[in-house]
């Protein structure tokens, strides 16, 4: 804390509040970044106090921001002093370019150019609207660049993707807190592999595949018909992280060029093949056991309820709440296995589009029926240790009907 409190008293910012004491001020201050700044006098410092109900007013952008975001953002700013810090000794000597598949640019066009690819590539269904990738020209010197900008279509304007100074439109696509800090993860680590280019140019044997920036992480230079391994990065992974690391792999070919591929558009396109970082193996091995272990539970349940329904002898009140209990064991298990083999599997299969894409009224369906039937399990249960309970408590008292227990495990009544 003591470093940003440092940085701000630096500021004109800080000052500017300090100075305005009207009864409109706001009370409650957030320091975050400087989301949207441009003059000279603000670039020293990425940190500022943002009142959030001047901002409120004079900025209605901020109100559809994910929860959660302006907190995390001040979290994550203490890594952004190190990015800032190796980022202020930059000159204006152009000859030291950083690389991104086959695009050769300047540390700060590279920046912007790699956090606008860690944003495409983040999942769509993690994004309230997603921008698209355009590209943009600039003249440095004698030296002219393309680099890729986000596209706003509903704006009709292009913005730069500037993690340090991010987009409140941009900050807003985003579904949740945790999206938006992936994606500054992935931009910071962009910027650092652009220093290590950097630091390491003119180390590198000219027949091997130069040092690279592939869009998800950094790859170092690798010889002629070797094939290079990274640790997966965490930021890839969207809902679980593995316990152990996997490996992405990049083939670099006997010509010390890195392996390419025609993408749709019939481009040239660097390959890094991010397979191994699937966890698809270790997901269809879940599924499987859940339906291995569901139909074992079937196997078991369908004779003990032909006993119970052929022996008349059975036909009593205590009978009858097995009965019900294993019928529910049996409806659970048999919605499970439906559940898991048509939705979940097209889904892990890569179906396109896959059914839970298409949100079907039978997929909606389907998925109420496994989560009902999964409660009446619960339900039953509960009644199971209501009837015991009234057994001891009132030994001697007959229970006559069991309509409260069809009303509780079912939600409606029964034919007894």
């Amino acid at each position: 804390m003591s470093v940003f409190l440092h940085l701000l008293s630096q500021t004109e910012e800080f000052e500017w509040l300090q100075k305005r004491n009207k009864p409109t001020a706001p009370k409650l201050l957030y320091c975050g970044l400087d989301v949207h700044t441009s003059s000279s006098r603000c670039r020293s410092s990425i940190i500022r106090c943002i009142a959030i109900d001047a901002c409120q007013t004079g900025d209605s952008r901020l109100s559809v921001l994910p929860q959660g975001v302006v907190p995390l953002l001040l979290l994550l700013l203490v890594r952004a002093q190190t990015v800032v810090a190796a980022d202020s000794t930059e000159t204006d000597d152009h000859t030291n370019l950083c690389r991104a598949n086959l695009l050769y640019l300047p540390p700060k066009l590279f920046a912007k150019h790699t956090c606008a690819l860690c944003y495409n590539f983040h999942p769509g269904f993690y994004q309230k609207s997603k921008w698209s990738l355009a590209w943009k020209k600039a003249v440095i010197g004698n030296s002219t660049f393309m680099y890729h900008v986000l596209w706003n279509s509903s704006m009709s304007d292009a913005v730069e993707a500037d993690f340090l100074q991010p987009d409140l439109d941009l900050l807003s696509t985003f579904v949740r807190p945790e999206d938006v800090a992936k994606w500054i993860d992935c931009c910071q680590n962009a910027v650092s592999c652009c220093h290590r280019m950097i630091a390491a140019a003119g180390n590198t044997e000219t027949d091997w595949c130069p040092p690279t920036w592939d869009g998800w992480q950094c790859w170092q230079a690798a010889a002629p018909g070797s094939t290079a391994t990274a640790v997966c990065p965490d930021y890839v992974y969207f809902d679980n992280t593995p316990h152990c690391d996997h490996y992405a792999t990049k083939e670099c070919e006997h010509t010390g060029r890195w392996f390419t591929i025609l993408n749709s558009r019939n481009q040239t396109r660097e390959w890094s093949d991010y397979g191994p970082c699937k966890q698809l193996t270790e997901l269809l091995r879940r599924v499987y056991v859940h339906v291995t272990a569901n139909a074992v539970s079937i196997v078991a349940l369908v004779p003990a309820l032909i006993i119970f329904f052929s022996y008349r002898q059975l036909n009593v009140h205590r009978v009858s709440i097995h009965k019900n209990f294993f019928m529910s064991l049996l409806l659970n298990s048999v919605m499970v296995i439906v559940f898991k083999c048509v939705v979940i599997l097209d889904e892990l299969k890569g179906g396109s589009p896959s059914i839970v894409q298409q949100n079907g009224i039978g997929c909606k369906l389907l998925f109420l029926l496994t989560k009902y039937c999964r409660l009446t399990n619960y339900l039953w249960q509960f009644c199971e240790g209501f009837y015991l309970h009234k057994l001891i408590a009132s030994a001697f008292a007959e229970q006559k009907s069991l309509l409260v227990f069809y009303l509780i495990g079912w939600g409606k009544k029964e034919n007894e």
